[in-house]
């Protein structure tokens, strides 16, 4: 006795002329050499029209994190898992580079203990209020770079995580200085 069974989407056309997508599965069993079969249809017009909604959903808000104007990172395990173009930008690390590096090495050894901890305190409160300061970067040339960090909790891949809204702040510190001198 030996079995297969194979499932398929295919369109199928109704009365009028229109169509709709279907899953057909197709299982045949061989008993003593003689095969005997089901075939089994299924409309899936619902699952198609909510898998497209996804879709275009989670295109949406990825053309939103991607050209965004402030770098966008997701830290877990106070290591870099995801960064948007603008903080591959500003910190002048390719993609590759940046993923999976602990995020200490991106920020300025004066702030380093303090942001670390901070991030701790925060994941071991679970505060879901976003958290708002100013730190350095520091980019892969070595260069600092004053940023303000908007923080908040998220959970990625079913883990609590910290993310973080990165806006470089050069020009507003370089014109505070001006403003002073003056």
């Amino acid at each position: 006795e030996r079995s297969i069974k194979r499932n398929y989407e295919v369109d199928f056309f109704k009365k009028d002329g229109s169509t709709f997508p279907a899953e057909v599965s197709l299982s045949f069993i061989y008993y003593e050499k003689d095969p005997a079969g089901m075939i089994a249809i299924r409309d899936i017009a619902e699952r198609k029209k909510a898998e497209i909604e996804l879709k275009n959903s989670e295109k949406k808000y990825s053309t939103l994190v991607e050209k965004s104007n402030d770098g966008i990172v997701i830290l877990q395990d106070d290591h870099l898992v995801f960064a948007n173009n603008k903080f591959i930008e500003i910190a002048g690390y390719t993609r590759t580079e940046a993923i999976g590096k602990p995020f200490a090495s991106f920020l300025s050894m004066e702030y380093r203990r303090m942001i670390i901890g901070k991030f701790k305190r925060y994941l071991e409160k679970k505060r879901e209020t976003p958290h708002k300061y100013e730190i350095e970067l520091l980019s892969k040339a070595g260069k600092k770079i004053p940023a303000e960090i908007n923080s908040s909790i998220i959970e990625h891949e079913g883990r609590p995580a910290y993310m973080a809204i990165i806006r470089d702040i050069t020009e507003q510190k370089t014109r505070e200085k001006e403003l002073l001198k003056l």
